[in-house]
């Protein structure tokens, strides 16, 4: 089942866990370029491969729709009718349909955009440029604005609750008890899925010459006033139980102790000059990154941590690690294809293409993969601004 006939739009229902009477569309697009003269072999093609596929026995389709799940499980059944039938709406609930997502993983985290104006969310694969478009959500994000995500979670404030988890794979929400942050939070992390006994969620907010850190732990809030302000934190990120966060002045702090009663404490890691740019704080394996882009893209630069010298020192390669950066959450991942390895994705879609642009510190030039991850083309500088809420997702049916 490496390749089954797919329509250029197709649509594919969202599997609920409260009702079977809402539910959301997916719709499922592939853009295939290809020469004029082709067209008629290409259909031919296509029908006589679909043939095939539909003259199965409908308890073979079903056989093979038990070891898919995911991308699979989704343009298999959007394909046709019989293929609908042979794919029931996934269960989540059910245990073997959560081990088997547990084991599926994607190449790439995928972009996702919120388009209120549309009514709509579209999820875009930074490789193979296929778009999953999301019709209705479940949840309104208030102010446009995702705060975090991670593990497949998103962290954002909705209309009727302050601050919800939100899984769009599953339509799972679990809401957090209300915390009294009238204006919102600046920034926010989370340590785990929501579904984790060991969740923790720190949020900072400044006002003025005011600044609050606000911890979650075991349905509690807690709120720490800091002792300065003046300055926005942005990007924070655990690592183990203390939280690294950077501010907008180019400063990192470390905040240690945060989930206990007494003895949290802060301290300044380290300071950088700000010489223009926006910056990005994130977290490899082994130490802290950060990627600092022109204002208008004209450079990119990135920088790792060296804790014994409390300096930055700047970085030539990613190694094997592909970053991710938009504006309230960095992901930095092992690329799992040597062609994806030692680049820094951007929340854009190309002018032309419509692909989504990454820069590569090899060539140290912007591109956008044309179709597969080895159809590489360049292109000229971008900014990093994206029109609509969006956030990079790590996509999980678990």
């Amino acid at each position: 089942m490496a390749a089954y006939p797919t329509s250029h739009l197709s649509l594919w229902e969202g599997d609920t866990l409260e009702s079977e009477n809402q539910v959301d569309k997916i719709v499922v697009r592939s853009s295939v370029t290809m020469d004029d003269d082709d067209d008629d072999e290409e259909e031919e093609e296509v029908e006589l491969n679909e043939s095939r596929l539909l003259n199965l026995p409908f308890h073979l389709l079903e056989m093979i729709m038990d070891h898919c799940i995911g991308v699979e499980y989704m343009g298999f059944r959007a394909t046709c009718k019989r293929c609908h039938l042979a794919a029931p709406l996934m269960q989540w609930k059910n245990n073997k349909t959560r081990l088997r997502s547990r084991k599926y993983s994607l190449v790439s985290p995928w972009l996702m955009v919120v388009d209120k104006n549309r009514g709509r969310i579209t999820f875009t694969d930074p490789v193979s440029g296929d778009k999953y478009f999301m019709k209705r959500s479940h949840v309104s994000i208030r102010r446009d604005k995702i705060h975090c995500s991670r593990f497949g979670w998103l962290l954002l404030c909705s209309n009727y609750s302050p601050l919800v988890f939100f899984n769009p794979f599953t339509n799972v929400i679990c809401e957090l008890p209300y915390v009294n942050a009238p204006d919102g939070f600046d920034s926010l992390c989370f340590s785990a899925p929501p579904t984790s006994r060991d969740c923790m969620v720190v949020g900072f907010r400044a006002r003025g010459k005011h600044a609050n850190v606000y911890i979650h732990s075991e349905q509690t809030w807690r709120v720490i006033g800091l002792d300065f302000g003046g300055a926005r934190f942005c990007f924070p990120t655990f690592c183990g139980r203390d939280v690294f966060v950077l501010c907008d002045k180019g400063e990192v702090y470390v905040f240690k102790n945060l989930f206990k009663s007494q003895g949290c404490y802060y301290k300044k890691v380290v300071s950088r000059k700000r010489q223009g740019g926006e910056c990005f704080l994130v977290k490899s394996d082994r130490q802290f990154l950060l990627i600092v882009v022109g204002d208008f893209g004209e450079y990119v630069e990135v920088l790792k941590l060296n804790c014994r010298n409390k300096e930055w020192e700047k970085v030539e390669s990613l190694g094997r690690y592909m970053i991710y950066i938009d504006g309230t959450t960095c992901l930095c991942v092992e690329a799992k294809a040597p062609e994806l390895e030692n680049k820094i994705f951007f929340p854009r879609l190309h002018s032309k293409n419509g692909k989504i642009v990454f820069y590569s510190l090899e060539t140290c030039n912007y591109h956008t993969f044309n179709g597969s991850s080895k159809n590489i083309q360049q292109i000229a500088g971008v900014g990093i601004k994206h029109a609509y809420s969006h956030a990079w997702i790590q996509p999980t049916w678990s």
